[in-house]
């Protein structure tokens, strides 16, 4: 914000094309000089902005999400070409320096640091290898912030003196960092534990795709299959029995949530400008606005919708943080056939999973800012009653401060045929029982973030697909999607 306040000439990229829309959004408040296409959602190692263009460039805690050296590589890389000779590059990033004896390898530099979270850790030798190689000079010594013996963070500030030398030096900076018994290029994927009725012990998920711009939101759609969104490039994708995925539907507005009304119709949230709001897609020639305002006022983010039996359909507004002059805060809406959208839950800090018991008389909903999924009553008329924390979960943030309040990231939900909740959090797959008891929790990764969104699929509606980040996972379940809607 301060950037942009300040009148710098301000340009941005994140793989993820909601935080991209965010900061447009936020740009047209405090700085509106600036053309919308400075923020781009893509991977920093396909980064489009022109080579040696920028002053300085920062990169604060991304780095380390890499998933093996190559990624990590491509994405130092991307950062350092578009820097000018004479730039300076700013980054902080997770390391090992001064907690070596308590973080535990997974898979070459992949950790698991003391407060659970698993890194790609760079250490001393490393960065001023890096820093040689690059054609950089140190600008101020490393600096290492150890919080809490929990993880540690070093700041690496360096100016852009020569040219890059080729990849291969790098690549050599790196092999030499390697510990012999670490292996390279490997994504972790980590077995789960035995949850009764729910998956078998040992279960490891499927990488079906990966290295989309983005993926979220998967839906079985009977005699289609899998298909689910990739908003970055404004499309449903559906993936094939050879396991390539084409475009379904083409020419949307940043498609996210969807769902299937009782006429068997696709209806998908669009979240660009001027589109928001839940439409009907598919089939061909059925395309229609099913809302786009809220008594004249326009929607913020939608993010994720359930249809019930009666034709309606219940879909969450996220909104943008934070929300802007004139904007709507963030709440849940219901929208009953043929009806004008009618607000029927607005005390929910960041409103995202949704979804409906399978009697219908329960609506679930994530906070995304907090650490609860609340339950509803649901009215003849749609609306709802009783809220109630329904599910405390487990997973927590670690890249907020300690003195902050307790994220969990709640996100996609999705019932099994026993009423079980299987809600998307930072710690995985939280599974819930119909009462609220908490079950256990099914590791899942989506290599580049935590994962968003999650169906059952398949024939017998066996196998959880999980989506986020541009990869889509797979894994055989012993519960059974439940088969009274199609989500």
């Amino acid at each position: 914000m301060y950037l942009l306040q300040s009148g710098c000439e301000v340009f941005g990229i994140d793989a993820d094309p909601l935080a991209i829309q965010y900061v447009q959004q936020l740009a047209a408040q405090l700085a509106p000089h600036l053309p919308t296409d400075n923020f781009r959602a893509e991977a920093i190692e396909q980064i489009s902005f022109p080579e040696g263009f920028a002053d300085v460039v920062l990169s604060s805690a991304v780095l380390h999400f890499a998933r093996d050296d190559e990624q990590f590589m491509g994405m130092l890389q991307g950062s350092w070409k578009v820097l000018k000779r004479g730039g300076l590059f700013f980054c902080r990033l997770a390391s090992s320096i001064g907690m070596e004896h308590q973080v535990t390898p997974v898979s070459g530099r992949r950790h698991l640091l003391p407060d659970g979270s698993e890194r790609y850790l760079v250490d001393a030798k490393l960065l001023t290898d890096l820093t040689r190689d690059l054609g950089g000079e140190l600008v101020d010594p490393l600096k290492t912030t150890i919080v809490q013996n929990q993880r540690c963070m070093t700041t690496w500030v360096m100016r852009r003196v020569a040219a890059c030398i080729l990849a291969t030096a790098l690549g050599a900076s790196l092999a030499a960092a390697q510990t012999p018994a670490n292996v390279a290029n490997t994504v972790v994927l980590t077995p789960a534990a035995a949850i009764a009725g729910v998956i078998a012990g040992g279960t490891i998920p499927e990488i079906v795709v990966r290295g989309l711009r983005a993926a979220d939101d998967p839906l079985w759609v009977p005699e289609i299959g899998l298909i689910f969104t990739e908003s970055a490039n404004n499309r449903i994708v559906r993936l094939g029995a050879d396991g390539q995925v084409t475009t379904f539907i083409g020419e949307l507005h940043g498609p996210l949530g969807m769902t299937l009304d009782r006429q068997g119709r696709l209806v998908s949230l669009q979240t660009q400008e001027g589109f928001r709001g839940p439409r009907i897609v598919w089939p061909a020639g059925q395309e229609k606005v099913v809302a786009d305002d809220f008594e004249g006022r326009r929607f913020g983010r939608p993010n994720d919708v359930v249809s019930d039996a009666r034709g309606g359909v219940y879909f969450s507004d996220l909104g943008p943080r934070p929300t802007p002059a004139g904007g709507m805060d963030p709440a849940v809406y219901y929208v009953p056939p043929g009806g004008a959208p009618i607000r029927v839950a607005d005390d929910i800090a960041r409103p995202n999973g949704v979804m409906l018991s399978r009697d219908e008389k329960t609506l679930y909903v994530n906070d995304t800012g907090g650490i609860h999924a609340y339950a509803f009553d649901v009215s003849p008329d749609g609306r709802l009653a009783n809220k109630r924390v329904f599910a405390t979960f487990v997973g927590r943030d670690r890249t907020i401060p300690a003195t902050a309040p307790p994220v969990a990231n709640p996100d996609g939900l999705v019932i099994d045929d026993q009423g079980r909740v299987y809600a998307l959090t930072e710690a995985g797959i939280e599974v819930i029982d119909p009462a609220g008891q908490h079950l256990g929790v099914i590791p899942v990764w989506c290599i580049t973030r935590r994962c968003q969104n999650l169906t059952f699929g398949g024939a017998d509606k066996k196998t959880l697909y999980v989506a986020g980040g541009g990869t889509l996972l797979r894994m055989p379940m012993l519960a059974r999607g439940f088969g009274g809607r199609v989500k």
